[in-house]
């Protein structure tokens, strides 16, 4: 004979339908963490140092000596980072230095350039009083000072009457 067997969900179906026993909802521990949590087993030494480090303790104890040996280095280590940032600033400021001479130097360089064309333009000064802007193509000497001057104009000094006194080189 086979045995019929009834199958029950504990959860919803109890024997208990009185008002004891059973589950409740929101019964039993409240979670401390929000989440599971889950039990180790450790050596009690460890648990002592962990107690007194805290969870950074050295596995050895003979570490805790290498643990100041390496604040002394991070110390150490800060200082350098101080001094490496103190040259790449004053990198940064030379920088800075180098690329204004620089516009400096094109400035100048730009001055230099307007001064020879002045220099080569026609220095023949008009009857408005301003300098003539043509491009002086030929030397000439007046009354002892060498000029540049236009092809226009050298010829307007040929034909004047000072004539003896100009010399084209």
């Amino acid at each position: 004979m086979e045995a019929e067997y009834q199958q029950v969900d504990f959860v919803t179906e109890s024997k208990n339908t009185g008002n004891h026993g059973g589950k409740r909802n929101n019964a039993g521990r409240k979670l401390k963490y929000n989440e599971q949590t889950t039990a180790i087993r450790l050596p009690i030494s460890i648990v002592e140092r962990i107690k007194k480090h805290g969870f950074d303790a050295p596995a050895n104890p003979n570490d805790i000596n290498l643990q100041a040996e390496l604040e002394k280095y991070k110390a150490a280590n800060l200082k350098v980072v101080a001094q490496c940032d103190k040259y790449h600033q004053r990198s940064i400021d030379l920088d800075t230095q180098v690329r204004e001479f620089k516009r400096q130097s094109d400035k100048l360089r730009a001055e230099i350039t307007r001064l020879k064309h002045l220099e080569q333009d026609c220095q023949v000064i008009k009857a408005d009083g301003n300098q003539c802007d043509r491009e002086a193509k030929v030397k000439v000497n007046l009354s002892g000072i060498a000029i540049n001057v236009c092809l226009q104009h050298q010829n307007q000094l040929k034909t004047e009457a000072s004539t003896p006194r100009l010399i084209t080189s």
